[in-house]
């Protein structure tokens, strides 16, 4: 059985952005099965294969490129691989967040929507903060609890933070709500007592002001998509 861990959330906007979460699953592996140092051969190399169902010179290629990263170091003598601590992944990459979400085994395969919806629930909580004020915004379970109401974001606001295309974004979207990560209602919304799209609308309602579109017979207000996520989250001081 393997143990629960913390990723830094650094670490998953590479995953993310960089497009390295097949390299970066790896190295989560090894650190979560390991304590520290590994020698990858016999059943070690067995498991990895099996469990990450790679072949072994995509393994290799791999961990090729951690070692470039200095993400994972090799003493050529004893033939073992040191698995870097976080906080020393921290200082190389210049991480600045210290904010690590909760990962498990099972995670890991499905590494790259796990990153995207990590990523945007913390965006998602990040807004939620600077929209409040008092002592709700400072509590401790806003940040480690999983959040419990729905929150808007668009496509166009998440293209802007994590510098990927539309096309990405949404399918990277319909994985995680296919793998559960997070969920979603639409921002979509027909107005059913509106019989005609006019400027009178507007007088009414100055705050629709371009988001109003014709759905049929009917008239429907655009907003971007409101999200919940189910992740933890904590502050760590890593080692």
């Amino acid at each position: 059985m393997y143990k629960l861990n913390w990723v830094p959330l650094p670490v998953l906007q590479k995953a993310l952005i960089e497009k390295k979460h097949r390299e970066i699953s790896l190295f989560l592996f090894l650190k979560m099965t390991n304590s520290g140092r590994v020698k990858i051969k016999g059943c070690k190399k067995s498991e990895i294969l099996q469990v990450l169902q790679i072949d072994e010179t995509t393994l290799y290629r791999w961990i090729k490129e951690l070692k470039e990263w200095d993400w994972v170091g090799y003493d050529s003598n004893t033939k073992t691989y040191f698995i870097r601590g976080f906080n020393h992944i921290h200082v190389i990459e210049g991480f600045k967040s210290r904010t690590a979400a909760r990962i498990r085994m099972e995670d890991l395969f499905h590494i790259q929507s796990f990153s995207f919806s990590v990523c945007l629930g913390f965006l998602l909580r990040a807004q939620s903060r600077r929209n409040r004020r008092g002592a709700e915004q400072k509590t401790r379970s806003s940040k480690q609890s999983p959040a419990t109401f729905y929150k808007p974001v668009a496509i166009k606001a998440m293209n802007k933070i994590f510098e990927l295309s539309k096309d990405t974004l949404i399918k990277l979207k319909n994985l995680s709500l296919n793998a559960g990560y997070i969920k979603r209602e639409k921002g979509y919304k027909r107005l059913y007592h509106v019989s005609k799209h006019s400027k009178e609308i507007y007088r009414v309602y100055p705050e629709l002001w371009g988001r109003l579109r014709r759905d049929g017979s009917y008239i429907a207000i655009q907003g971007p998509d409101l999200f919940i996520d189910f992740h933890l989250y904590k502050r760590k001081k890593w080692r």
